[in-house]
Formats: C-alpha cells, sequence, structure tokens
C-alpha cells in the first residue's frame, strides 16, 4: 500500500509530557504510538476536543535535552474506557526542532521491526 502521508511516521516508544497549552501541569504518557516531522499519535486517558492545543515535552536525543513542540488534536478514537488515542499535527516547529524531529525518524526508519512474538507462539 503507497504511504499517502506527507510526513511518515515511525513508531516511537518514549515517554513524553503533554498539557494544555499554556497549562501549568504536565501529564506524563508512555504510550506514544508513532511520530513524525509533522505530528505524533499517542494514547492517554485525558479527553481533548478536535483542535485542542496540546503543548509537548519531548527527548529526541539522549544527547540533547527536552523540546518543547505545540501541537493541536486533528482526530481522535477512544480504545478503552479509560483511555483515547490521539493524532496531533504540529505547530510553528523551529527549524532546528524540524531538524532534530527528521534525524529521529530517519534513524527509526532504519531499524528492524521489533519480533513482539513470544517464543510461546512460534
Amino acid at each position: 500500500m503507497e504511504e499517502r502521508r506527507e510526513h511518515p511516521r515511525e513508531w516511537w516508544p518514549f515517554t513524553g509530557k503533554y498539557r494544555p497549552a499554556g497549562g501549568d501541569a504536565w501529564q506524563t504518557t508512555n504510550t506514544p504510538i508513532n511520530i513524525s516531522t509533522g505530528g505524533l499519535r499517542f494514547k492517554c486517558g485525558d479527553r481533548f476536543t478536535e483542535d485542542a492545543a496540546l503543548e509537548f515535552e519531548l527527548v529526541l536525543s539522549a544527547k540533547q535535552g527536552p523540546r518543547l513542540f505545540r501541537g493541536r488534536v486533528i482526530w481522535s478514537r477512544p480504545v478503552s474506557r479509560s483511555s483515547v488515542e490521539y493524532g496531533v499535527e504540529f505547530l510553528d516547529v523551529e527549524p532546528d526542532d524540524r531538524a532534530a524531529l527528521s534525524q529521529l525518524v530517519l534513524f527509526l526508519g532504519a531499524q528492524e521491526p521489533l519480533d513482539l512474538q513470544s517464543d510461546h507462539d512460534r
């Protein structure tokens, strides 16, 4: 199947922080699903409306500290009674942050996929 996204996404197991834009308290998520230079998909227990403005604190490299990204919710999908999956588009990304995102996505794309099948299932 041909990729139709403007920004191809890669699976990224990370822990990041998020909050409503301008909020005081950061929430931690350890359930990100994928990331691209244009946005990310993650899962959390909070409820946000479409177009909700969010901020993310993400560490893209072990060699660098956290970076702040702003985005907006472009879609949501409940995955359980206590969890919602969100698609977020990044907004106004600084050139050096976009370059760091691009490097991360290239690195992730070059990795071998994880074999999540247990020895018992084989």
